[in-house]
């Protein structure tokens, strides 16, 4: 398919939306609300941090054996340092408190957001009129309350003289509750930073993620959620879920993530009972320990109907699931017929009916008759998400259906080259392992087995995005409404 197709297919995916929107009951986000704090990275400002010789060393050891966590100043500029160096994005666990107030004293707050796969989903949704939003927060002091949109579709459960009632932010504050605030060190493609005598630029922008955060590490269930949820949740179309990237081996008095996975279980279960029509969306994030995430998709994915994610969340997947080799190859290779196979491994692996991997420049979803709906109408969703996100990045806003519109005809926004070469080169794969003639699925996107439909589209991408963060979750909104039939 030409650019023309294609952009002739994202008009026909807004329309869709136009269309179907009202229709939807009311979509649950949970379990991980914050606050995002901003610092934007700019050129040298590391080298200051690295002029302290001891600092210097361990970062280069740290570098040569990636932690994956952070418990020293040292640890965090790794991670920030391999960030850049790679242009991967990742999100990293802070373990201890003096590293989070070292953060704080050295590096200036440039802006605050809403966090959160479930807070940003619950803005991006809100923002499109979609009819009831009911988030969860563990936390909501005035700061969290004031970064959620200022709009009625937002409600928030709480207990009032003993009963459950719903009201906007504003209106369900919890003024003893604790802000909980993620860093996020955003970088513009070209940022450098000089570590010795190796100089650094970073190849694309993005994003390091250092968080600080007690309450979503334990996954804490606001009770009067629990409650409200329950109450509504047969008015409820689906749920979106996420926040067990945040889980830690152990915490302070013994208990384990197992435990804090196990009591979210059981408001799943309920909610699956109550509604089984319920579909349940769960949102993967960066996680680097492979028994935390055995754990979360062993008793997690039984109720979960979708899975997304990004490419280097599908390869630790099948890293903790012993499928090493093909992590590898999404590593070094990343191509949407590598990502589609280790997608193929996943599906296979769990009962779930859809899995959706959105990378910067392509979305690709495997989706299963059981999740009932069609393979043009989850075109349709993909491309509405994608569009979604190129908003976000375009206009650093959560844009309305009119500003997803009219951000497409942004002559800044352009089908990203990588997409549009990886669909030839999954066209010729498919082709060569029989699943779909090559010519049909160039003309579509779609190719279609027994078991599963392969839906394809390319991304619209800006070469200099306002903001990176949360685009994954523009998609997955824009895909929780375009689903719709």
């Amino acid at each position: 398919m030409d650019v023309k197709g294609w952009n002739r297919k994202y008009a026909e995916a807004i329309n869709h939306v136009k269309l179907i929107i009202r229709n939807i009951q009311g979509i649950i986000t949970a379990f991980n609300v914050n606050i995002d704090a901003l610092h934007f990275v700019k050129n040298e400002e590391i080298e200051k941090k690295l002029a302290v010789p001891e600092v210097l060393k361990e970062t280069l050891q740290n570098l040569k054996s990636l932690p994956f966590k952070i418990e020293t100043p040292s640890e965090f500029l790794a991670g920030l340092i391999f960030t850049m160096k790679t242009g991967h994005g990742c999100e990293w666990i802070i373990h201890k408190r003096e590293v989070f107030e070292w953060i704080l004293t050295n590096f200036s707050i440039d802006e605050l957001r809403m966090g959160g796969q479930a807070g940003i989903v619950t803005n991006v949704l809100a923002s499109l009129n979609v009819p009831n939003i009911y988030p969860h927060a563990s936390q909501l002091p005035e700061m969290q309350a004031k970064l959620f949109v200022d709009k009625e579709n937002i409600k928030i459960p709480m207990i009032e003289k003993g009963i459950i009632a719903f009201r906007k932010p504003l209106m369900a504050v919890r003024s003893s509750d604790e802000p909980l605030i993620h860093w996020i060190f955003e970088f513009d493609k070209g940022t450098e930073v000089k570590i010795n005598d190796e100089r650094i630029e970073t190849p694309a922008a993005n994003r390091f993620i250092a968080t600080w955060d007690e309450y979503n590490a334990r996954l804490e269930l606001d009770p009067a959620f629990e409650e409200g949820s329950l109450r509504i949740i047969k008015n409820a179309d689906k749920a979106m879920i996420s926040g067990y990237h945040l889980l830690r081996k152990k915490y302070p008095g013994g208990s384990t993530f197992n435990e804090c996975i196990e009591k979210t279980v059981k408001l799943l279960s309920r909610w699956k009972k109550v509604n089984p029509h319920l579909k349940i969306h769960f949102e993967q994030a960066f996680l680097s320990d492979l028994e935390i995430i055995k754990a979360t998709c062993d008793e997690v994915f039984p109720y979960v109907d979708a899975l997304g994610l990004n490419e280097d969340e599908v390869a630790l997947i099948l890293d903790a699931y012993g499928w090493n080799e093909l992590a590898e190859k999404i590593r070094s290779e990343c191509s949407a017929f590598i990502l589609y196979e280790g997608a193929e491994k996943i599906l296979g692996m769990f009962k779930l009916r859809r899995i959706i991997i959105h990378t910067r420049d392509f979305v690709l979803s495997l989706l299963k008759p059981e999740y009932e709906i069609t393979p043009e109408t989850e075109q349709h969703a993909l491309l509405f998400g994608a569009a979604v996100a190129a908003t976000r990045a375009t206009t650093g806003q959560f844009g309305s259906l009119d500003d997803v519109q009219e951000t497409l005809a942004n002559p800044v926004l352009h089908l990203s080259e990588v997409g549009l070469t990886q669909h030839l080169y999954l066209a010729e794969k498919l082709e060569q392992i029989g699943i779909t003639a090559s010519e049909r699925f160039l003309k579509t996107g779609i190719a279609k087995s027994d078991e599963y439909s392969l839906i394809y589209i390319p991304t619209k991408i800006t070469d200099h995005p306002v903001s990176t963060v949360g685009l994954g979750d523009c998609i997955t909104a824009g895909i929780l409404v375009g689903e719709n039939e």
